[in-house]
């Protein structure tokens, strides 16, 4: 699990107490964590899937094959 808190930054509107916490659960504490956030009064803004978040593998192209040439293409 990876908690953290920050000042909560609106572009052009002044500084305020509010904050942000972004965290990293376990699918199944998940809806426990949101729980205890709304009874603090606070609001689940987004619940992102990690999955999303991880880059995606990289391509793995095939070698093109030295035997490929004309003799195969028909018209």
């Amino acid at each position: 699990m990876d908690v953290d808190i920050a000042p909560l930054g609106r572009p052009g509107k002044p500084a305020s107490n509010e904050m942000v916490l972004a965290g990293r659960f376990q699918d199944d504490q998940a809806p426990v964590v949101a729980q205890l956030i709304r009874d603090a009064g606070g609001e689940v803004v987004t619940n992102v899937d990690e999955r999303w978040t991880r880059p995606r593998p990289a391509h793995q192209s095939k070698p093109w094959k030295v035997g490929f040439g004309g003799e195969r293409l028909h018209a």
